[in-house]
Formats: C-alpha cells, sequence, structure tokens
C-alpha cells in the first residue's frame, strides 16, 4: 500500500541534513584534517594568505597521531550512522513529499553533491538542518555558508531549521538511558557512590566571548537531560575534546572524573549531549581516554551511554521539527 502524500506543504522544498564528516579511510585523515584547520571558524586567528599553508602543516603534523587513535576504534562509523539518520529521516518525511539528502562540510558527499541531487528532483527551495542540536558557528555556521554559496550560485534559496537543544526525541531517549544505568548501579549497592557526567565537545572561550551560542545550547540540554532522568545522584557537566593552547570553557570532563573519585565516585554514568553519531569523540575519548582517567582515579563502574543515532524518537522529533518549520 502506497504511502498518504500530504500535499499541505510545497512540493519544491528539499531537507539537507548537515554534518562536519569524518575521514572514511587513513588516506583521507590528512586532507581531512587539512580542509578542517583551513576553515576560518576552526582557525579564528586573521592569518591571510598564510592560512592554507598554516593548515597544511598542521594536518601533517597531527595526522600520524590521528590515524592511530582511529586505528584503535577500528575508523570512524561516523559516515555509516549518519547514513542511516538521513534514511530514516528521509522515510518519515517521504509521505510529506520532502526528498532529504546529505552535506558534509569537510568530506564528501558535500554541498555541491547535495545541490545536484536536489537540482535533479526538481527541489527549489532547501532546508538546511544541522545535525547539532546545538547551534555553534564552528559546526552549525560552517555547514550552512558551505551550503549557501553553492545554493546561491544555482539560484536556490536556503532556510536554516533553528537548533533543537530541547528537543524531546533527543532528551527522553538520553534520560531514560541514563536511569536505567543509575538504577542498575543502585541495585548492585552503588546507590551512595554513584554521579552522572553528562559531556558535550568544547569550544574557545574566545568564541563564546565573540557571541557564540553554543555553551547555553549545551546547558539547555544538560538541564533538559537532568529534569527529565529525575536520578537521586549528582549530575554535572563536562566539555571535552580540546587542543591547542588557548582556553576552552570548562571544566573539562578529566577534571570533573578526578574531583568525583575524590569524593567517593565509584559508579560513574557518561551522557553524550551533543554527538547525536558514534564517532571519535565517544569510541576513543569517552570509551578509551576517559575510562582508563576513571578507572586509575579509582571509579570502579564506567559507563557510557551510547550517542542517539537513529533512535525513532529523534528522527521522529527531527521530521516534527523541520515540518513545524517549514
Amino acid at each position: 500500500m502506497s504511502k498518504p502524500v500530504d500535499n499541505t506543504k510545497p512540493a519544491d522544498w528539499g531537507v539537507v541534513a548537515l554534518t562536519m564528516g569524518s575521514p572514511a579511510n587513513p588516506e583521507d585523515v590528512e586532507p581531512f584534517l587539512e580542509a578542517l584547520f583551513a576553515d576560518p571558524a576552526i582557525l579564528t586567528i586573521p592569518l591571510g594568505p598564510l592560512r592554507r599553508p598554516l593548515a597544511r602543516l598542521l594536518a601533517r603534523r597531527r595526522a600520524g597521531h590521528a590515524k592511530q587513535r582511529y586505528g584503535l576504534v577500528g575508523g570512524s562509523p561516523l559516515l555509516s550512522e549518519t547514513r542511516k539518520q538521513v534514511a530514516a529521516l528521509a522515510d518519515a518525511l517521504e509521505p510529506h513529499g520532502l526528498p532529504v539528502t546529505l552535506a558534509m562540510t569537510y568530506t564528501r558527499p558535500d554541498a555541491e553533491d547535495a545541490v545536484s541531487w536536489m537540482q535533479e528532483r526538481g527541489v527549489r527551495r532547501l532546508a538546511a538542518l544541522p545535525l547539532f542540536p546545538q547551534r555553534s558557528d564552528t559546526t552549525t555556521g560552517a555547514g550552512l555558508r558551505a551550503l549557501r554559496r553553492v545554493a546561491a550560485h544555482h539560484g536556490l534559496h536556503t532556510r536554516e531549521i533553528p537548533p533543537y537543544p530541547r528537543l524531546p526525541g533527543l532528551i527522553e531517549p538520553l534520560a531514560a538511558a541514563l536511569r536505567h544505568q543509575v538504577t542498575h548501579l543502585a541495585e548492585d549497592g552503588l546507590a551512595d557512590r554513584t554521579a552522572v557526567l553528562l559531556t558535550a565537545h568544547g569550544l574557545p572561550e574566545r568564541n563564546i566571548a565573540a557571541g557564540d551560542p553554543y555553551v547555553d545550547h549545551v546547558r539547555e540540554t544538560a538541564a533538559a537531560v537532568r529534569e527529565a532522568a529525575r536520578v537521586h545522584c549528582p549530575v554535572h557537566l563536562g566539555f571535552q575534546s580540546r587542543i591547542g593552547p588557548v582556553r576552552w570553557v570548562g571544566p573539562q570532563v578529566e577534571d570533573q572524573v578526578d574531583r568525583m573519585a575524590r569524593s567517593g565516585v565509584r559508579g560513574l554514568v557518561v551522557v553524550p549531549l551533543t554527538f547525536v553519531c558514534e564517532h571519535l569523540e565517544t569510541r576513543y575519548d569517552l570509551d578509551l581516554e576517559l575510562r582508563a582517567r576513571a578507572w586509575a582515579a579509582g571509579i570502579t563502574r564506567y559507563h557510557r551511554i551510547p550517542a542517539i543515532g537513529d533512535h525513532p524518537d529523534f528522527i521522529a522529533g527531527l521530521a516534527d521539527h523541520i515540518r513545524t518549520q517549514l
């Protein structure tokens, strides 16, 4: 039986899901890093003609270590998981006449691929959906600039779908998974020695000072998860993945883990708030590095909640959010 079509929405809209991308194999690591560091949203220092040579130098220096990290976790699952999300979202929006495709900022498929795909289907207006619940110029902003530039060149209009830091389809599944793990630890006799660490990718303080709303959005998500989880144990927020010599927003996850261990915490539940797909920052930074840090500090039970991925509630929530905006 064919699905009913909702004719209340204009037929010329299409949805472009935006994400940063990830190396698909070891050979892609250095070009990915070069593209990343060449973006003024990432390296905000005014470098002029030196930007590209510096990006190339930084990428060459960091590529070896990055390849080792990717190798330890069997490569990044970000592309495959993002494709699953986009496919699920396409299924959810197909009855409403909204085609969906993917554009990544630093790897293929990129904005050119997405716009070409949409033009083949007669789309004239693009709804840009950042797969980042919390808006930042370094993530949402970078992807939007690339898509708008290409779309404008081809005469297409682009509308940004607003951030969704409190989307129920994101908050409720994370809160339920968190609550389940805390209950399990309590049943094992750790009720008074359990804590929760909500994690988010960090950002340099100068970005926040310049008006980036990211940290405010992260705190919205953290507050919503805390409220929905209704657990009777400490719930802390920490920022991860700091690089370079500049000051980054804190507290850092490593410092939070050390403090919790000193206070007697022995059971820790870690919940990634800003990563909607598994990738290096979850599989390596949280599952290997932070876990080892926790164990060394005396925490004996470490549970990391999976990224939201293509959870049905998340996909349904995104579909509703898009339709409401259009």
